[in-house]
């Protein structure tokens, strides 16, 4: 399954044009397709993602466009209810803070 992953904040700088694209295999968690995400910014970062972009990463949400998800859930149920489709676009929403 295709996830078009779009970064959010900070995360913005490790993705070309503020998103990239994942090839997830049928059945993997959000926790899978998290890991996935920091392998792929850590193969093409190296050093400057390091262990900081790393926990970013651990810390940001991950959402469809209506939902948060929970780390355990499988990527095929985030759009249950729905049919099922080839593709989908999550977001990586790094935690912010202000006021």
């Amino acid at each position: 399954m295709k996830i078009r992953v779009r970064c959010f904040g900070t995360l913005r700088e490790f993705a070309p044009q503020g998103e990239l694209e994942m090839e997830i295999m049928p059945g993997a968690t959000v926790s899978a397709l998290r890991d996935a995400i920091i392998a792929r910014f850590s193969r093409d970062f190296g050093p400057r993602f390091g262990k900081t972009g790393e926990e970013l990463v651990r810390a940001s949400a991950i959402a469809t466009e209506k939902t948060l998800l929970d780390d355990s859930a499988p990527i095929a149920a985030c759009g249950a209810g729905e049919p099922a489709r080839a593709s989908m676009t999550i977001a990586l929403l790094p935690p912010v803070c202000g006021g």
